[in-house]
């Protein structure tokens, strides 16, 4: 299972909130642990995308602070219990994930050493008693000056001794210390003073470390701290379902429609001897076509993952040149290379966001698919545990749960004699509008391939005429190739 902290630094706008919830899923976070979010409550629900199954909050106080837990859809998890405090800072949930009982906490500490906020977080930590503890969180201070400050010779900082002294009292381990002795890595650039520090931290309890697997810290990237991701064996997820979909970015993709019309003549003219069963030709081109497709989509995204990596690396080397060397020319281009990254990811997210701010314009306030998933609280058990019979009989056997559906359903959409003579009556009674007899012929009459094309062309994008995932973005790509062949 993989847990990330991160401090996101105010993600108002729908750009960098979306491009921070694309980073989190490329990284498959199971568990995400945000930090000074600014937003609300109400708008915490922003956060809910396709990938986000649960959402834990303590929202900000005005446009300070505000912290949030992102669970994955698919990660076994039973909250017992949620603490939080006034001011947005912290936020521990008691839960069960896999199996194993453990504290989360997404912590945001002040920028200056605070007595009654470490008191009140130790006291809180402390009555969990054996219960492990995974704390992520930015910390705002080192937990050693000598390796965590780019300047060695600037001390402890305004935040004190505020990890060690927790460390120290709750029994927890800095993870990524312990894995990384001796090593220099950091979390925050202070852009004023050109200097970097490690103030983002994932601390673990000293009986969960030996399930811990690697702690790694990202580039600094989108916010101005660098994540913080611990993989750590607790179980708890299982695969929900999968269906493809053709992706909608290819559209516009004038590469992919040269390569698909291509790969279609070729297709052709490799079954010619197919053409004369319609159904078989058709069914394993659109076989053959979706191997093409995922091929061409997955070639596409390695590329641009590997862009990706390029600039992370760049950016990671032009931040320790930055270190070593501090200079104007090394600050320029440690800001340049970051600058690319975050084109690139912004770049990279701005047509997903355009695309779902036009699903909310055109739904969101509709009845259907979108303002139920937006408007329903998180189901957090999927599978029936009970049921009453029609008898007043508890059922808990599967099997015996399984009958009680069928029986329901069976008498429900059994045909009821009395019924359909009501239905007859009433049919009788009325005289009901019939279909002349000359436009009952053209309705039955075979579809022409100048109609088909236009249905083809004319087809609402985004739009799957059936379960096999092919929206009329893909129609239309191939209407002047493919319509003969339908």
């Amino acid at each position: 299972m993989k847990i990330i902290s991160w401090n996101v630094g105010g993600i108002h706008s729908p750009v960098k909130r979306a491009k921070i919830l694309q980073a989190l899923n490329h990284q498959k976070a199971d568990i995400a642990l945000l930090q000074e979010t600014h937003l609300s409550t109400a708008e915490h629900l922003k956060l809910r995308t396709w990938w986000v199954d649960q959402i834990f909050d303590n929202p900000a106080l005005g446009r300070r602070a505000g912290v949030v837990i992102l669970v994955r859809r698919g990660v076994d998890i039973k909250v017992h219990k949620q603490y939080q405090d006034a001011s947005g800072r912290f936020l521990f949930l008691h839960a069960w994930v896999g199996g194993t009982e453990l504290v989360l906490g997404s912590l945001y500490a002040p920028n200056v050493w605070d007595r009654l906020f470490n008191r009140k977080v130790r006291w809180l930590l402390e009555s969990f008693a054996d219960v492990p503890v995974v704390l992520g969180g930015d910390f705002n201070a080192v937990a050693d000056p000598r390796l965590d400050r780019s300047q060695a010779n600037s001390g402890w900082g305004p935040g004190g001794r505020t990890v060690p002294e927790l460390c120290a009292a709750l029994g927890l381990v800095d993870a990524w210390r312990v894995l990384h002795p001796g090593e220099q890595d950091f979390t925050h650039l202070s852009r004023a003073h050109s200097t970097f520090s490690r103030i983002d931290y994932v601390l673990v309890s000293e009986s969960l470390f030996s399930s811990t697997q690697s702690v790694t810290i990202a580039p600094i990237q989108i916010s101005d701290h660098a994540w913080v991701s611990l993989d750590i064996s607790l179980g708890g997820r299982h695969a929900g379902p999968w269906l493809w979909r053709f992706p909608r970015d290819l559209y516009h993709d004038d590469a992919f429609r040269s390569y698909i019309k291509t790969q279609w003549c070729n297709y052709t003219l490799d079954n010619a001897v197919h053409i004369e069963d319609p159904i078989l030709f058709w069914e394993a081109a659109k076989a053959v076509l979706r191997g093409l497709v995922i091929s061409y989509s997955t070639h596409k995204r390695k590329a641009q993952d590997a862009q990706i990596l390029r600039l992370e690396a760049q950016v990671r080397r032009a931040k320790f040149r930055l270190v070593s060397n501090p200079t104007v020319a090394g600050r320029a281009s440690y800001l340049a290379a970051q600058a690319e990254l975050n084109s690139l990811l912004h770049q990279r997210q701005w047509k997903s966001h355009k695309y779902y701010q036009l699903q909310l314009f055109r739904y969101a306030n509709r009845a259907g698919r979108m303002m139920a998933r937006l408007a329903s609280p998180p189901v957090q058990h999927s599978q029936i545990a009970q049921l009453r019979d029609s008898w007043g009989v508890v059922r808990t056997d599967p099997a015996d749960i399984l009958k009680v559906f069928q029986t329901f359903f069976l008498s429900l959409y059994s045909a009821n004699p009395d019924a359909m003579a009501d239905a007859d009556l009433f049919s009788q009674d009325h005289e009901l509008p019939q279909v002349p007899l000359d436009h009952l012929e053209r309705l039955n009459a075979p579809l022409t391939l100048d109609e088909l094309q236009s249905i083809l062309e004319t087809a609402p994008k985004f739009k799957a005429p059936g379960l096999d995932g092919w929206t009329a973005d893909f129609y239309r790509i191939l209407a002047p190739d493919i319509a003969s062949s339908l």
